[in-house]
């Protein structure tokens, strides 16, 4: 690539992707092909629990454990070489010291904000795309992410070097955009979720469905309404779509008081 700004982007793309796929298409199989709502929200309950407790456990646990078993080792060479210097005692220690402590520092490993965000991503997508099944996804992830708060400042103080200071105004704007796809696209499945895949649509208008447990899926809809539950599905994503993009046109990302501030500050650095 040209420039780093569109390295970047690609790889975003890219490894998003791919771990979208990797995470989802087997619920989406479960969801829209065996139509099997009780499993989805098994495998989900499970999968979301679970990839907490795996990023906790592979980000600060377990690298805990290796920088330990590591430190213990250059903590005992550096007790060997104090023995051996024929240092002043206050040099030695102060020698000492610094060493141990860069020795220590050049070992912890480069903080990577880029797996950060895709685990973000990845819970998003989590929370938005089957929400008509599993509406305590929400919930679960605020839970979850005052752990991850928590894990990933100790990841930030003790187990990874300092990070470069980069200045910037938001996040990258590839990761908006797929926090956006998202959103649209939960439109999209929740809807499908509530008027075919579920009993959802069955509970609001029981005149449109064979009240029989045993049949599933579309075989449910009574012969000449499937039109009206095809309607209602295309007509409630047409509203929610309308109402996201009222929400996004009427209210601004920014204040008009915070923008006035942010112009004053960006005034007096040229005047001054």
């Amino acid at each position: 690539w040209k420039y780093e700004q569109q390295f970047e982007n690609s790889l975003i793309l890219k490894r998003f992707m791919f771990e979208f796929l990797d995470a989802f298409l087997p619920l989406f199989y479960i969801a829209f092909y065996e139509m099997n709502i009780q499993t989805l929200t098994g495998e989900l309950y499970s999968l979301f629990l679970c990839d907490g407790f795996r990023r906790i456990a592979t980000e600060s646990i377990l690298p805990l454990a290796m920088h330990w078993w590591q430190f213990k080792s250059l903590h005992k060479q550096y007790a060997t070489r104090q023995h051996n210097s024929q240092l002043s005692d206050s040099d030695l220690v102060i020698a000492g010291l610094e060493a141990h402590h860069i020795a220590m520092e050049s070992q912890l490993d480069k903080y990577e904000l880029f797996d950060d965000y895709l685990e973000m991503m990845i819970q998003f997508g989590y929370i938005t795309l089957f929400a008509s099944c599993f509406p305590s996804a929400a919930i679960l992830a605020f839970i979850s992410n005052i752990f991850e708060v928590w894990s990933d400042s100790f990841k930030l103080c003790f187990l990874s070097q300092r990070p470069f200071v980069v200045r910037t105004a938001s996040i990258h704007a590839t990761w908006i955009l797929v926090l956006q796809f998202m959103a649209w696209f939960s439109i999209l499945t929740n809807c499908f979720i509530f008027a075919i895949c579920s009993e959802q649509m069955e509970e609001w208008f029981p005149s449109f469905f064979i009240p029989d447990k045993d049949i599933d899926g579309l075989d449910e809809i009574k012969m000449g309404n499937a039109r009206y539950v095809i309607l209602i599905m295309f007509g409630l994503e047409h509203i929610i779509a309308l109402l996201c993009a009222l929400i996004h046109l009427l209210i601004p990302n920014m204040s008009n008081a915070v923008d006035i501030q942010l112009q004053k500050k960006q005034h007096a650095l040229y005047t001054d």
